[in-house]
Formats: C-alpha cells, sequence, structure tokens
C-alpha cells in the first residue's frame, strides 16, 4: 500500500488543546478516514510541528473524498483555531508534502 507523509502546525500556545482533541477523535471521523481509504494514519507531534503518516491506495481520490464529507468539514471548522498553515505549504498545497527517499519492513 503506498505511504505518504506532509507536515502540519499547531498555532502557539494551542498544543495542549490539539492533543486533547486528538485524544477524543470523533467516531465517525475514525469511520469516516476509513471508509474513503486511508490506513494506518499516525500522527506525531515535536513542539508545534506535526508529521502525518498515511497509507492509502489512491491518496489524492482519498482526500478529495475525505474533504468534501460533512464530518470532515465539521471536524475542519473545529481545528482552524487550532491549527495554521506550515510555512513550507507551496501555494497550491493543502500541506507540505515529504518524499520518501528510504523504507525497509
Amino acid at each position: 500500500m503506498p505511504r505518504v507523509a506532509y507536515l502540519l502546525k499547531i498555532r502557539d500556545g494551542r498544543e495542549e488543546e490539539y492533543v486533547k482533541e486528538h485524544q477524543n477523535v470523533w467516531p465517525e471521523l475514525i469511520q469516516l478516514l476509513r471508509a474513503v481509504g486511508f490506513r494506518n494514519y499516525t500522527i506525531f507531534k515535536r513542539g508545534l510541528v506535526l508529521f502525518v503518516y498515511v497509507e492509502a491506495d489512491y491518496f489524492e481520490k482519498s482526500l478529495q473524498d475525505l474533504i468534501s464529507h460533512p464530518t470532515y468539514k465539521r471536524w475542519s471548522d473545529r481545528m482552524e483555531s487550532i491549527m495554521e498553515s506550515h510555512p513550507e505549504t507551496l501555494p497550491k498545497e493543502l500541506f507540505p508534502m515529504l518524499t520518501e527517499v528510504f523504507h525497509i519492513d
């Protein structure tokens, strides 16, 4: 299964809130992530920077299906005050994508 990784950023002073929200992710959001084809969805945090790892056969389609869904829109609206664009995000990107350079199972 193809692997994808990207960066996100938490607004300064909102780290605790971000972690708390993700300790209580809505069951319907988890169900939606699976339904659009995301697997092994993992978020790592260091300070304000988040590293997101996900596996998906068709990442772009899965992402479009996710962001167009009302459940995700509600979650995104909730996260808007907590999150900000990562400084490396290019104009036409939602977030800076990382390039895989090595992998071993």
